[in-house]
């Protein structure tokens, strides 16, 4: 490369990061819209909505819930990657959004790895194994002999076939040699249901939906998903404590339309992590939702996407589930 090509390109990328900060600077001018694609109303939902009160008064302008929920996540993060790379469109993502949908459909709308960026990793979602008190299981093993010892007889409910809960299931019935039979429910209260009449005999829940189950005696919790123990659920062991080499955890993350300028990227990133840092936010908005908060950096952020992406693309493979 010749040495006035070589000034040329240097010049260009100057002015390109000149203009990028300019515009950060005067960011934003107008109200900011954070497409979450799932319904109000639930632990996602309930955390996001104080967290775009608090961030907007951040920023200096209001940043507007916009709830684009269906097929999965599906159709809200498609309106969120296709937006403009301008700053005034974030996107809320999980797990089953920037993880699983890409291993679990052939033909996804959008691509998480190349038409959205992470900006700050929020909050886990703390959930758990959970079985009818008068079952006779207090961990994952005893779970296993039960169905050993009447195979097809232990039903295990989730939110449908695909979900973070099912991919888990398969793994659990291959890394125990079990058959623990799959039944899929349309939404929480009906599994609650399902789990209070003995219709099922295990589930993977937050925290949020079962505690008060918990503490009148009627549900057990036996596996916290996770990195570590859970003052949510003292004394539970997680289930990399119990013969799995994954954490399975149930994150809530920011992402943003790619090509949004970094400079923007940045300043959301350090005004989330300044607000999740906050005590009064945490006691109202975590504590009370069963959430642990996480913050940190874009860069942190990324490395976990990539190794949780290439995780569930695994347990996705022995599982053999397809949507499509």
């Amino acid at each position: 490369m010749s040495f006035n090509r070589a000034a040329r390109l240097a010049l260009a990328a100057t002015l390109a990061l000149a203009c990028q900060s300019g515009f950060s600077q005067s960011w934003p001018t107008k109200p900011i819209q954070l497409v979450i694609p799932y319904p109000p109303g639930g632990v996602l939902d309930n955390f996001v909505r104080p967290m775009a009160d608090a961030l907007g008064k951040e920023l200096g302008q209001p940043v507007v819930v916009d709830n684009r929920a269906g097929a999965n996540g599906i159709i809200g993060t498609t309106r969120c990657a296709k937006a403009p790379a301008d700053g005034y469109t974030l996107c809320i993502g999980n797990g089953d959004i920037m993880s699983l949908n890409p291993q679990l459909y052939s033909r996804l709308s959008y691509n998480p790895r190349t038409e959205l960026v992470p900006v700050v990793r929020m909050a886990n979602m703390v959930a758990a194994i959970v079985v009818p008190a008068s079952l006779n299981a207090k961990n994952l093993a005893e779970l296993a002999a039960l169905d050993k010892a009447a195979p097809g007889k232990v039903n295990w409910g989730t939110f449908g076939t695909g979900s973070t809960s099912h991919v888990f299931l398969t793994e659990y019935n291959r890394v125990f040699g079990t058959s623990l039979t799959h039944v899929p429910y349309n939404g929480s209260a009906p599994l609650m249901q399902g789990l209070i009449a003995g219709d099922v005999q295990s589930a993977m829940l937050a925290h949020v939906a079962v505690a008060q189950y918990i503490d009148t005696g009627k549900l057990r919790a036996i596996a916290v998903m996770g990195e570590k123990r859970s003052d949510y659920f003292p004394g539970v062991q997680t289930i990399t404590e119990q013969k799995f080499d994954f954490s399975g955890e149930n994150w809530i993350g920011m992402t943003a339309p790619a090509g949004t300028p970094v400079p923007i990227l940045e300043r959301v990133n350090a005004a989330v992590n300044k607000i999740l840092a906050d005590p009064t936010f945490r006691r109202r908005s975590l504590e009370a939702a069963g959430l642990e908060p996480v913050g940190g950096s874009r860069d942190s952020f990324a490395q976990y996407l990539t190794r949780e992406q290439a995780l569930w693309a695994q347990l996705i493979s022995h599982s053999k589930i397809r949507l499509d």
